[in-house]
């Protein structure tokens, strides 16, 4: 059973010239896929596995797979020495199209997307024929086109990957943050437990120094006292007796 999104028979046709059209463009040479795949605005298009693969979206996993190891071969970077780096990016984005393919989890989000884009598109154009003809035209619009159908498809495609990709970062964003203040508050409190334990550890380290010299303080105190007492005391004068 094809992994994927089933398509409506109201556009089944499409798809299949679609696949024509893909099948067209899978005979670009390395250089045409390299620069395809890291031109500019290709960071938000690359998300979209099934654009990176250039595969339809009922493809079967075995297919796709086997698009993933062509695909890896032309745009591996030893395979490019002349522009090794962007044979890189190429490369990065075509193993990661594959890991989410062949990922149960991902796969399914990303079909979730494409579905989402495709019943917004196709309402689109309920919406248009239905507005031709109310007003009596004929119902022939852009998107009977399989490849403008294409393209515009692309471009919702495109636009909700690249919200659900602002939204994981924002995610990420937020609980980075939140990790952050934890790991500082907990940084504050380590350090009043470090004070306080180093407070005690001194505390206790002078206990015998104060006592020392409390005591010496309080002999120290003793003399004084005894001293001003001996030197204050007068003997009282002897009266001598007249007879």
């Amino acid at each position: 059973m094809a992994s994927g999104i089933n398509v409506d028979a109201a556009v089944s046709s499409f798809m299949s010239e679609i696949r024509e059209v893909e099948k067209r463009d899978s005979v670009l040479t390395k250089e045409q896929q390299i620069k395809r795949l890291t031109k500019p605005g290709s960071k938000y298009g690359n998300l979209n596995p099934y654009a990176v693969l250039m595969i339809g979206y009922d493809v079967e996993l075995d297919a796709a797979r086997k698009q993933f190891r062509k695909l890896s071969i032309l745009t591996h970077p030893d395979k490019n020495p002349e522009q090794k780096e962007l044979a890189q990016r190429a490369f990065d984005a075509v193993k990661a199209a594959w890991e989410t393919l062949s990922d149960p989890e991902k796969r399914e989000t990303c079909e979730n997307v494409i579905a989402n884009a495709k019943r917004t598109l196709d309402d689109e154009i309920a919406a248009k024929r239905k507005e031709m003809r109310q007003k009596g035209r004929a119902v022939i619009i852009p998107e009977d086109d399989p490849n403008v159908y294409k393209q515009e498809l692309h471009k919702k495609t495109v636009k909700l990957f690249a919200d659900l990709e602002r939204l994981k970062h924002e995610i990420a964003n937020r609980e980075s943050e939140m990790r952050k203040r934890a790991a500082d508050i907990e940084k504050v409190e380590e350090l009043e437990v470090k004070k306080a334990q180093e407070f005690k550890r001194n505390f206790e380290g002078t206990r015998q120094k104060r006592t020392d010299s409390w005591n010496s303080f309080m002999k120290e105190k003793k003399k004084k006292k005894v001293k001003s007492v001996r030197g204050s005391f007068k003997p009282p004068k002897q009266k001598i007796e007249k007879r």
